[in-house]
């Protein structure tokens, strides 16, 4: 599994100064043991097997 980081910039709130990035990335929810299926009303799967995901996060030192 590989994710994408970027880096946003700095930022200051109430004094405190905070590093923001953003990570996004794919899984396949295969690759955790998460093998069940689930069907709808009409018999179509209702969950995917690719997962996208995004963060966006504020660190402080």
């Amino acid at each position: 599994m590989e994710l994408d980081a970027e880096f946003i910039g700095f930022n200051t709130y109430d004094g405190d100064q905070k590093a923001a990035f953003e990570i996004t990335g794919h899984i396949n929810r295969k690759d955790f043991g998460l093998n069940f299926t689930s069907f709808n009303q009409t018999g179509g799967l209702a969950l995917g097997q690719d997962i996208k995901f995004m963060a966006n996060l504020e660190l402080t030192a």
